[in-house]
């Protein structure tokens, strides 16, 4: 080495060296000891030749990978290696000592610590009059003690009672020392806490920020949302608990229960209704309501926990929007309800028109405007699909509609000019083209087409991304899916959508792409800045919003219609193109011989005005509703219902997630002084997408719906897991609560047999 270092020529490279193996590790090692014998023997200013260079690993050498020998054989004979190997151990030896020295200590003080407690045991217990015990049976009898609370603890969760930390459990179990206890907490001493406290009081804490900004993690200590949690072991709280679904909860939902802001508690009297009562957020003009049975409930509390980072929960984003101005009755939530952009997934907002100041709010629609559902319904069996080889008709249902991100259609309009005329007149210029059947149009929303679509009130840009897309469903939780009609629940209902058990029906779900996406952004943009100029404030920037009655509110309105008239037309696009593939794959006429009628066509992304009775003074009002990720459901007898519907009430298509049933449902009259006429959308996200990918396989996540004998064709499989239903709520759990609330009524159930996604 010393010859390397100090002055040794580099020996050229002998002919033909390039051609021969790198020498091993263990070769190099042999090289440094060599060196190293020869500076022993020959002194410091030794120059001993370098043996010859091997022509391949010596016999017996280490492979290249092994790094032991080279390293052993180094350090073993290089003279200086050794002495520094002598200092790190003689290092060693005083650190560890050292730490022994230290660990003595900590022993000893222990020690102490332990004495001293034994002698205040035994004192108290001469207090006490149980007279002085040994110190050995002192201390078994604590740790006895705290076993058999541990196991009381135990049985009181799976038994489903009252909570951990209850006054009533605590003396039903009739701790011995409770008197001590008190006396010490009496005197100031500080109380012990038992594991299931300090998780509550964990909760709290990390679940909570002041009203108004953004719980953050950072320091390790998150601001509080809203006032302090509630106190506990009381038994208004015990009866407010129990109220919420007419029984002891569990202890998992006592717990979140009891450590959410007091502002929020079930309304008394009203099945699986919650309210937020002003205060909760300043600023709040009006309550906020959402709808949710236990089980939901606890999804919505848990989740306030997790505020932080940016994130807010959906039920303090439907406080937020109680902000509002020109806010009517309350801001609610469907049972489906996630957090979204400045309004929660799942929301439904009404401003009163008559007030000057009431805003409309692109955040309330989202920005996949007029995202929707179809159904198709046909007279095919479940068992003829299958004798068809299922697996080919998915297949080329898959080739005929292009679904993924940036996919395009087949049905691109010619120019831009085309593209305007099918924005301004929406499912009529599909018509006119013969994509379509006239009873499409009767059977869809507004008919197809809304009013005041304005296509001058979309951007170049929008018009761009939009143009190429016409006829794709995209990606995310965009499918088309084959069903089979599984049950009927309302059978009237079902007769009049002429909807079979054991038939086969088509469910669409997708919405305006890429020109949706863009107009909202472009206007989101420009509100922020008009916004200020009409003296709005929110809580939250993603609440960005004008008043309706302004030229910013008139336009957004207008292209708002545009892009919703472009989703109209997105989905009557692809409903052709299944039609096309049943007539080649069943060699029969859609229309004539398998009756592929549209069930229906409902939005659940839109704003819309209609007439609704203020909750304040009982007037029939002109109203904006906000529906985002909340479906219409008019009642019998509504006006605005084909008159195939009129006696029924509105079909509501309720999607499920990936291989879960999906169901149609039915308006009921209850709904228009409920919800505004509006009810769920969906299953409703449990999982955000980046808690699903790392929690799930898109793999297995597959593999378990083909076991289930569902058809699978994905355009990007690495989203699987996204959209698994691990990552959604029940949907039956929510579609049961909109029922039982009487938002809506259920009318059958489709069970998924081959699903199509982006």
């Amino acid at each position: 080495l010393r010859w390397l270092t100090q002055g040794g020529r580099r020996r050229p490279m002998p002919q033909g060296a390039g051609e021969r193996a790198s020498p091993s590790r263990g070769a190099m090692a042999s090289k440094f000891a060599a060196l190293a014998d020869s500076e022993e023997e020959g002194g410091s200013d030794a120059r001993a030749p370098l043996p010859a260079e091997p022509q391949g690993p010596a016999e017996g050498a280490a492979d290249d990978d092994d790094d032991g020998e080279f390293l052993g054989a180094f350090f073993h004979n290089n003279k200086a290696s050794r002495h520094l190997g002598a200092i790190a151990a003689r290092d060693a030896a005083r650190r560890r000592e050292r730490r022994e020295a230290e660990a003595e200590g900590v022993r000893e003080l222990a020690a102490g610590v332990e004495e001293l407690e034994l002698e205040s045991d035994e004192e108290s217990s001469q207090e006490e009059g149980d007279g002085p015990r040994k110190r050995t049976s002192k201390k078994a009898e604590r740790r006895t003690q705290r076993k058999q609370d541990k196991a009381a603890r135990r049985e009181q969760r799976e038994a489903g009672g009252a909570g951990p930390g209850d006054a009533a459990s605590a003396d039903a179990a009739g701790a011995p020392g409770k008197a001590k206890k008190q006396k010490e907490g009496e005197k100031g001493k500080p109380q012990r806490v038992s594991e299931e406290h300090a998780e509550e009081g964990g909760a709290a804490a990390a679940g909570e920020a002041e009203p108004g900004e953004a719980a953050t993690a950072s320091k390790g200590k998150p601001k509080k949302l809203g006032k302090a949690p509630r106190a506990i072991d009381t038994e208004a709280d015990a009866e407010k608990a129990a109220c919420a679904d007419g029984g002891v909860l569990d202890a998992r939902f006592r717990k979140h229960f009891l450590s959410c802001p007091s502002e929020i508690a079930p309304v008394e009297g009203c099945d699986h209704v919650w309210e937020i009562a002003p205060g909760y957020v300043p600023g709040m003009r009006a309550p906020a309501r959402f709808f949710a049975d236990e089980k939901i409930a606890l999804l919505c509390l848990e989740e306030i926990g997790q505020a932080g980072g940016g994130f807010l929960p959906a039920v303090r984003q439907l406080a937020n929007v109680a902000t509002l101005p020109g806010l009517m009755g309350y801001s609610l939530g469907m049972p489906d309800i996630h957090s979204g952009y400045g309004f929660a997934v799942g929301s439904v907002a009404a401003v009163d028109l008559t007030n000057p100041d009431a805003v409309v709010s692109p955040g309330g629609v989202g920005f996949d405007i007029n995202c929707g559902v179809r159904l198709l319904r046909t007279d095919i069996k479940e068992s003829e699909v299958r004798e068809k080889k299922l697996a080919s008709l998915a297949t080329a249902i898959f080739e005929a509609v292009p679904a993924g991100v940036g996919a395009d259609g087949a049905f691109a309009p010619k120019n831009h000019n085309d593209l305007k005329d099918a924005l301004r007149h929406g499912m009529r210029w599909a018509l006119e083209r013969g994509l379509c059947w006239e009873e499409d149009l009767e059977r869809t929303e507004e008919k197809g087409a809304m009013p005041d679509a304005d296509p001058d009130a979309v951007s170049v840009r929008a018009l761009r991304r939009g143009s190429p897309q016409l006829g794709t469903l995209g990606s995310g939780n965009h499918y088309l899916e084959l069903q089979v009609v599984d049950e009927i629940f309302d059978e009237e209902a079902a007769r009049a959508m002429d909807l079979v058990q054991g038939n086969i029906c088509v469910m669409i779900h997708c919405g305006s792409r890429g020109l949706g996406h863009q107009l909202c952004t472009d206007y989101l943009q420009n509100m922020d800045a008009a916004m200020k100029k009409q003296g709005i404030s929110v809580p939250d920037r993603q609440l960005c919003c004008v008043k309706a009655s302004s030229p910013e509110g008139k336009q957004y309105l207008r292209g708002m219609a545009a892009a919703a008239n472009f989703a109209f037309v997105n989905r009557t696009i692809i409903a052709h193109s299944v039609r096309e593939v049943f007539r080649k794959a069943f060699l029969r006429d859609p229309k004539e011989d398998l009756r592929m009628d549209t069930v229906y066509d409902v939005s659940h992304n839109i704003a819309k005005q209609e007439d609704h009775v203020d909750p304040a003074d009982g007037k029939v009002k002109p109203a904006l509703v906000h529906r985002k990720g909340a479906t219409r459901s008019f009642p019998p007898g509504h006006e605005a219902l084909p008159e195939v519907y009129r006696k029924v009430g509105q079909p509501v298509l309720i999607g499920g997630s990936m291989g879960t049933c999906s169901y149609v449902l039915a308006g009921n009259p209850q709904s228009m002084g409920i919800s505004f006429g509006s009810t769920c959308h969906g299953a409703g996200r449990r999982l955000s997408r980046a808690a699903a990918k790392r929690e799930l396989s898109a793999p297995e996540v597959l593999a378990k719906l083909r076991r289930q004998g569902i058809e699978v064709r994905v355009a990007s499989p690495k989203l699987v897991a996204e959209e698994a239903d691990e990552s959604y709520k029940d949907v039956s759990s929510v579609v049961r609560t909109c029922h039982e609330v009487g938002m809506s009524r259920m009318v059958a159930r489709m069970r998924p047999i081959a699903v199509i996604k982006g």
